[in-house]
């Protein structure tokens, strides 16, 4: 480094100096100009010695720095080599996905429908069965009104009567809820 070629240099001096013959007589006013001048080298060889330190310290954080940003480099070159292959297959699975969407979608109306015509049977069945039941009421109604009497028996068919009434309009309701569910999912 620079700071140890000026010692050698300010070292040979020194030596020169000291192969003054002893005959001659020193100049103390020379001496001290020399000292200062030494004084002042060894100064400048501590700050270059400094900055020697700095330089090197901070070459090492650049060198650090730059061994990161390699490092975040490759990341960002494997992340985007990735987002790159997602993309692809996004692409590839989204045209998949649309079709199978596309033929749910087409179908769901279809599947509404025959829902709706499963209930409608269904309720059928049970209105049937209700039918069955009630025959068989007015049929023990019957029998045992005819020992009782028939002023009894004419009420008690009066209110069977209002509440199958009462039932018929619920069903006719239902039924015609069904009908426009079954209209509505048709549009």
């Amino acid at each position: 480094m620079k700071w140890r070629e000026i010692l050698e240099e300010i070292e040979e001096k020194i030596n020169k100096e000291r192969e003054i013959p002893k005959t001659e007589e020193i100049d103390f006013a020379d001496f001290k100009k020399f000292s200062e001048d030494i004084a002042a080298l060894q100064k400048k060889i501590f700050e270059l010695d400094q900055k020697s330190i700095k330089q090197d310290i901070m070459f090492e954080k650049i060198k650090k720095e730059l061994s990161d940003l390699s490092m975040l480099e490759e990341d960002i070159n494997y992340s985007q080599e990735k987002i790159s292959k997602l993309e692809k297959r996004v692409e590839e699975d989204l045209s998949e996905n649309l079709l199978h969407l596309e033929k749910k979608v087409n179908i769901m109306p279809e599947l509404i429908e025959e829902k709706i015509k499963a209930i409608t049977a269904e309720r059928f069945k049970v209105v049937k069965e209700l039918d069955k039941r009630l025959d068989f009421l007015e049929e023990q109604v019957d029998r045992a009104f005819a020992t009782m009497g028939f002023v009894k028996k004419s009420s008690f068919l009066q209110e069977l009567k209002r509440k199958i009434e009462n039932i018929e309009k619920s069903y006719s309701t239902l039924s015609e809820k069904v009908n426009r569910l079954l209209n509505e999912s048709k549009l």
